[in-house]
């Protein structure tokens, strides 16, 4: 008895997956969400990425199960999105555009309302921000350079 070929969804049929969802999309959200999708997986085409990690990522998204019909699509998807990247950050150290400047805003926000608390307020959120951004920024530029960049 033969066993049951199952074919992964590729990059590329992916990309036009989401470039089929945007002419019937509905609200501004879906089209950024679909946008996103394509950007992510056209910026992971113009990468040099070995035959294993490229079946790595096709099977990922095979995994999402982006085709799947729910009642809430659009949160369907932003769940994928979010677990894709995830996916991507920890298997192949690739982030989004921006990354770590959110992760740095963030961060700054929290230690400058801590400052602020034994300073004055504005002054330790606004020093606590300034100081984040700027490492954030670093971190950005730092992989950028080393091509972990997705679009």
């Amino acid at each position: 008895m033969l066993g049951q070929i199952h074919i992964v969804m590729k990059i590329n049929e992916a990309t036009e997956f989401f470039k089929n969802r945007l002419i019937d999309a509905e609200h501004i959200s879906e089209v950024k969400l679909y946008h996103r999708f394509i950007r992510i997986l056209s910026s992971l085409q113009r990468k040099e990425l070995s035959e294993s990690q490229v079946q790595s990522i096709e099977e990922k998204l095979d995994s999402l199960e982006l085709k799947s019909e729910t009642s809430s699509r659009k949160q369907y998807l932003k769940q994928r999105l979010k677990e894709f990247l995830k996916f991507l950050k920890e298997e192949f150290s690739l982030i989004s555009e921006g990354y770590h400047r959110s992760k740095g805003v963030g961060l700054g926000l929290a230690l400058g309302a801590a400052f602020g608390a034994a300073t004055t307020m504005g002054v330790g959120i606004a020093l606590g921000l300034a100081v984040g951004l700027s490492i954030g920024n670093k971190r950005d530029k730092e992989a950028e350079k080393e091509n972990r960049v997705l679009a």
